[in-house]
């Protein structure tokens, strides 16, 4: 029967829930300061590369340019062409526009083009792009091609036209204009290779400035004298044209005035309220027939016609002769009223014919009378413009000829000895910042993004699982050494780690003295089988009675810590009744303990994890139980095969080994979780082959061994 399990319950955390944004360990702004120290001459290495780079870069492969600067002070001017001042004056204001506007002006491709045609720039391959070398692509293409046997390459030559632009475009970029602050002063600077051209560029521009200027000025002058001339004829023929116009005009309408205006416009006021007051009566009459019309018993007639004769004759309507009488009275009325109302309606018709033809007329009248106030306005306007651009046609051409620029050189570019560009103190500091950034960067982005467990407390914090140990690596080259250094060396930090971990398994159960311990780990090669036989090693050391398991029948690692045996025999022998276990097991006084190998498998006849699960395996474990005080069993990892979490269910404590910057937390969290899953509990962590030195270099030597300085006095 399986021994009964009074472990105390030990609460699994829930991967599956588990927040994604741990980290595994808890960072700060001391601890990141820790990284950078700690990495310190990596910083130190990349930025030293940074510098050399740039140094190289400037000193090799930069061509320094030169550059040299001409000054020239623009005067005021005011552009108005029909005032005499205009031309020869300088600048208005010296507002900012007007200053961006003579930067744009020195800036133009149309100025610049002159300065490429004077100096034949167009032969210069500074700045004809196309009379320069080919490009290094270029050149191992056309080598590529040739091997291949391909025709080459040859670089088109464009229109003349588009050369010349592009070269004006080269001229452009090179040109800085630079206005000084509060001044009308102006920097023209040219940076070119070759310090005497720049110096020659930069003073022609000026000089080219200065020269525009007059020739912007004498054509503006020819400009306005042509439109002027042109605008003073216009204006004479149309101001002999409306003088006609209104003679003749006067010529053949009638004569009239505003006084006789206002008399008719009277008249017509009179005629229009006759004709107000006429559609009131005509609409008065127009409801008195309607109303007789609509009456049908002789009451209403007496009433409506409003006929005193009728409301006599009424109380005797039922005489035939009255009723008779009454009849003709009342049709006499209506008769009357509708008499009345055509009357209305021609004596209407008449006034509106009346209003009409007055009104036509004093509307005729009013136009005449209107158009030729124009006409004599336009008349007068004519001869007004005409005067005023027959004397500014006069001032305009006393102007020609007495043109002048409205800037002047303050001074001439000099040739430049020391080059403008590059300025390499500049770059190689901006590069040694950008390599210190780049350090910082690449060690905080190696820490945040780093999956691996570096510390206890990290490797607690995310498995909320007790980390009952932490072993330091032992620095051995073969497996065996690393048992031999486990027996040589009693005092050190690795024998001390282990005991630590021997007293934490036996604290962990004070009721009850864990007696089967099993190891396991996610995945092949993360110590624990190290761990085992360190851990039996300390038992046996103190006086328990030890037996060290391999249970990992599919591996048999056993071999490689203690040498080549009869591997026929182990405890499959046991299991199948052939041999005792007194027989098959081995006592290594290398750890002072019994050792009990696995059997060559047949993995065509026998399943482990079948095997595992049988009730001889339990029995197995009970006699051991009852024959060893301690029984350590190295499992396989619980990622690869599923013999662990059966062995585990016969064990009193189960241990999960972690390899310090190795396994990741992806791997150690599918792991728990299988072993949660299927019942199994782990009683704690080890962090296995702790790096210290390493440690401290990667910047948590204040969050682990931070007594280290210590134990030189307890560890050799």
């Amino acid at each position: 029967m399986m021994p009964v399990d009074n472990r105390p319950d030990v609460t699994m955390p829930d991967f599956a829930t588990q927040s994604a944004s741990q980290n595994g360990y808890s960072m700060n702004f001391a601890a990141l300061l820790n990284h950078l120290w700690s990495g310190k001459w990596q910083i130190a290495l990349i930025t030293l590369t940074a510098i050399i780079g740039a140094w190289y870069y400037t000193s090799n492969m930069i061509v320094p340019t030169y550059s040299s600067t001409a000054k020239i002070m623009i005067e005021s001017r005011e552009e108005q062409v029909v005032n005499l001042d205009s031309v020869v004056s300088g600048l208005a204001s010296a507002d900012s526009a007007a200053i961006n506007s003579e930067v744009e002006v020195l800036r133009s491709r149309r100025l610049l083009g002159k300065v490429v045609d004077k100096l034949n720039l167009l032969d210069d391959p500074e700045f004809n792009r196309y009379l320069r070398e080919t490009g290094t692509r270029r050149q191992i293409t056309n080598k590529i091609r040739s091997t291949l046997g391909l025709s080459v390459l040859e670089r088109a030559t464009p229109e003349p036209a588009v050369v010349r632009a592009d070269a004006v475009s080269e001229l452009r970029d090179a040109v800085r204009i630079r206005n000084i602050p509060s001044t009308l002063v102006f920097n023209i600077s040219l940076t070119s290779t070759d310090p005497q051209k720049a110096t020659l560029i930069a003073n022609t521009l000026a000089d080219l400035y200065i020269l525009n200027q007059i020739e912007v000025k004498f054509e503006a002058t020819e400009r306005a004298t042509n439109w002027l001339t042109g605008r003073v004829g216009e204006l004479q023929d149309s101001l002999e044209n409306a003088e006609a116009e209104l003679k003749t005009f006067r010529a053949r309408a009638e004569i009239v005035n505003a006084e006789s205006l206002v008399a008719q416009e009277q008249q017509l006021k009179d005629l229009r309220e006759r004709i107000t007051s006429l559609e009131v009566a005509i609409d008065v009459a127009q409801t008195r027939i309607t109303t007789l019309e609509s009456a049908q018993t002789p009451k209403e007639k007496a009433d409506l016609s409003e006929d005193p004769r009728l409301s006599q004759l009424l109380p005797r309507i039922s005489s035939p002769t009255i009723k008779s009488t009454f009849d003709a009275r009342f049709e006499a009325t209506k008769t009357r009223a509708q008499t009345e109302l055509r009357n209305l309606q021609a004596r209407i018709v008449t006034l509106r014919a009346a209003y009409t033809k007055q009104a036509e007329q004093v509307a005729q009248q009013s136009q005449d009378l209107i158009h030729i106030e124009q006409l004599a306005r336009e008349a007068e306007a004519s001869r007004l413009l005409y005067e005023h651009f027959l004397t500014r046609l006069k001032e305009t051409a006393a102007q020609q000829g007495i043109q002048q620029a409205d800037a002047r050189i303050l001074s001439e570019a000099v040739v430049p000895k020391i080059p403008a560009a590059p300025d390499k103190g500049l770059i190689i500091s901006m590069w040694g910042i950008l390599g210190v950034l780049a350090g910082i960067a690449l060690i905080t982005a190696r820490v945040f993004l780093k999956r691996t467990f570096v510390t206890a407390q990290s490797l607690e914090g995310f498995t909320k699982t007790t980390v009952m140990g932490a072993i330091p690596r032992i620095r051995a080259r073969r497996r065996i050494e690393t048992l031999q250094y486990l027996v040589e060396n009693p005092a050190s930090e690795v024998s001390e780690a282990i005991r630590n971990l021997r007293t934490s398994i036996l604290l962990s159960n004070v009721d009850s003295e864990p007696k089967v311990i099993a190891l396991t780990s996610a995945l092949p090669g993360e110590g624990k089988t190290t761990v085992a036989m360190a851990l039996a090693h300390n038992f046996g050391r103190m006086g328990k009675k030890t037996l060290l398991v391999e249970g990992d029948i599919r591996r048999q690692i056993f071999s490689q810590y203690f040498g080549k045996e009869d591997d026929s025999s182990g405890f499959m022998d046991v299991l199948t009744g052939e041999r005792p276990l007194d027989d098959v097991v081995e006592h290594s006084p290398l750890i002072a303990c019994d050792i009990l190998r696995s059997a060559t498998l047949d993995r065509n006849k026998i399943n482990a994890a079948d095997l595992f699960s049988s009730n001889k395996f339990q029995d197995l474990v009970q006699m051991m139980r009852d024959k060893y005080d301690c029984v350590i069993i190295d499992t396989p990892p619980v990622l690869i095969v599923p013999d662990s979490r059966i062995i585990m269910q016969y064990a009193d404590t189960c241990l999960y080994v972690v390899k310090w910057n190795a396994s990741t937390r992806q791997e150690v969290t599918d792991g728990l979780r299988l072993l949660t899953h299927f019942g199994q509990r782990v009683q704690g962590l080890v962090l296995n082959n702790i790096d210290s030195r390493r440690l401290n270099r990667m910047g948590y030597g204040t969050s682990y061994g931070a007594y280290a300085k210590y134990g030189g006095k307890y560890y050799n």
